[in-house]
């Protein structure tokens, strides 16, 4: 971009800026220029990118706009379902249309600056995000928050508890299921489909130290009825070592008198009701006095038939 331009996040420039420094509108239009949002426009040695779309929508927003819901939780690298949109939220007496961002009506009641963009915390991004996500994505967001060192699952707790907005429930009630040391958002939809079955929710990161100290084993989820529980993804036995570690793995726990249990993504989502009658019988064989006490799961792990 030309050293006359006003130097921005990203190499941004609105056209009125452009126009300014002597670019016209034709020079916008050329291969040098990339077109990001309405009215902004970048060098075309910056990649398009989620924080290119972003900033470009801040730069010509209202000064009260705040990062939100969705492009928020991206931000503080929290899992939430794909979506092209970039969310902010504006002060209700406000208005601000762009084509590809989704603007609410709110005044964030939380907000810190992140990377010089004002965003909602991670705790408010949450509880506004029981909005749009279901309970199982919610925990999953939530979940990925504290994995990603952003919040504690008390902190979730205490702001979903404060929390006045739509759904407060469904925030409070997923803030109450966040763990701590859950590793992947399959691992939370396993965790998820055991609890909305009623079944006795397995402990998370249960470890495994040898004499010295040092942890040896871990299981994803388990029970100290000596019941493990693993998401299998396919990055799995990727290589004979990993493969052989596996076995070696599994042996040590067969040895110690526990039930290993592996689970896939077809599990999850095309057999998730054989996935809870098989928990149960094993369940049952260490003792355990359960049953499948609530059909909630269907709704969220509708499974192969009831999908078709």
């Amino acid at each position: 971009m030309s050293d006359a331009l006003p130097k921005r996040r990203f190499g941004l420039i609105t056209r009125a800026e452009a126009n300014a420094a002597g670019v016209t509108d034709a020079m916008l239009r050329s291969r040098k220029f990339r077109r990001v949002g309405h009215g902004v426009y970048a060098d075309r040695s910056y990649p398009p990118s989620e924080a290119l779309r972003l900033d470009a929508a801040l730069l010509v927003a209202p000064a009260e706009t705040v990062v939100a819901r969705h492009s928020a939780a991206r931000l503080w690298h929290g899992v939430v379902p794909d979506s092209a949109m970039v969310t902010l939220n504006l002060p209700g007496h406000r208005r601000l249309r762009l084509d590809g961002v989704e603007v609410r009506s709110v005044a964030s009641a939380q907000v810190v600056v992140l990377d010089g963009r004002p965003v909602t915390t991670p705790a408010q991004t949450f509880c506004e995000l029981a909005t749009d996500l279901d309970l199982v994505d919610l925990v999953i967001l939530g979940d990925s928050l504290v994995r990603a060192k952003k919040c504690r699952p008390e902190d979730l707790v205490r702001r979903a508890t404060q929390w006045r907005g739509a759904r407060c429930q469904l925030a409070r009630r997923a803030a109450s299921l966040v763990r701590a040391g859950v590793r992947s958002p399959k691992e939370t939809r396993l965790r998820m489909l055991i609890v909305l079955a009623g079944l006795p929710e397995p402990l998370v990161g249960l470890k495994f130290r040898d004499a010295d100290g040092r942890i040896r084993y871990e299981l994803d989820l388990a029970y100290r009825e000596k019941i493990g529980l693993e998401y299998d993804g396919h990055d799995h036995h990727s290589t004979p070592r990993d493969r052989e570690w596996d076995a070696r793995r599994r042996r040590w726990f067969t040895d110690q008198g526990w039930s290993h249990l592996s689970y896939t993504n077809n599990d999850l989502w095309a057999e998730p009701r054989a996935l809870l009658e098989q928990l149960v019988a094993i369940q049952r064989r260490h003792g355990m006095a359960v049953r499948i006490s609530s059909d909630e799961w269907t709704r969220y792990f509708p499974g192969r038939r009831a999908a078709g």
